[in-house]
């Protein structure tokens, strides 16, 4: 299946088309962060990722086990990787870095979540 996966990319290249990445907004203070997934160019993104390693750590040690079913074509050591950097992780991380405790912090995405991201608990 991802042979032809590779071939529908090299098509829409070809044609001048990109896949759309996949963007998380919020809004903190009047002010809207936009989040793409792996993405290292927001000023706090040392401080988003650290949080995210930190907040994995502990999770883990309470039971979580991450779903890597929504990555494919990659190896099983890098998907936990790829799954930290979800667009919508890093908006929650910095959300959480930059508001008081208890503050609801709202998502906007263009693409729909993946099962990681919606069922974390």
């Amino acid at each position: 299946m991802w042979d032809k996966v590779a071939k529908v990319r090299t098509a829409m290249g070809k044609k001048g088309l990109q896949k759309t990445p996949g963007c998380s907004l919020v809004e903190l203070r009047n002010e809207i962060h936009a989040f793409y997934s792996g993405s290292t160019s927001h000023p706090q993104a040392k401080n988003i990722y650290a949080f995210l390693e930190t907040l994995g750590d502990e999770i883990k040690a309470a039971g979580y086990v991450p779903d890597t079913n929504s990555i494919h074509d990659v190896e099983d050591d890098v998907k936990e990787q790829l799954l930290n950097s979800h667009s919508e992780k890093l908006a929650i991380a910095f959300g959480l870095l930059n508001t008081s405790r208890g503050t609801t912090i709202h998502i906007r995405k263009n693409l729909r979540v993946c099962g990681d991201c919606h069922n974390r608990n």
